[in-house]
């Protein structure tokens, strides 16, 4: 689901689109950077559930494209898995 630092998560719900960028796994938690979503500011962070993040695609971010917050990303597909047992 998500193996690299460079990459965005997408959700699209209702004909809009949201992108995100995972930057820290809390518990069950994951911390999201918001990148561009409808009525929030880019740079807000949200935390939603690892089974929320694995129901987000992965979209690849331009070659030498700088996050927002201007770090790299620290989570691996294997932080935001869902933990054993729970179902998408």
């Amino acid at each position: 689901m998500f193996t690299r630092a460079q990459s965005l998560l997408r959700h699209q719900v209702l004909g809009q689109e949201a992108l995100y960028r995972a930057v820290d796994v809390i518990g069950e938690l994951v911390e999201l950077e918001v990148v561009s979503a409808p009525g929030l500011e880019p740079g807000t962070r949200l935390r939603v559930t690892k089974a929320a993040v694995s129901r987000m695609s992965v979209v690849e971010e331009a070659p030498g494209e700088a996050p927002a917050s201007g770090r790299r990303a620290a989570v691996s597909e294997r932080d935001i898995a869902p933990a054993p047992g729970v179902s998408h």
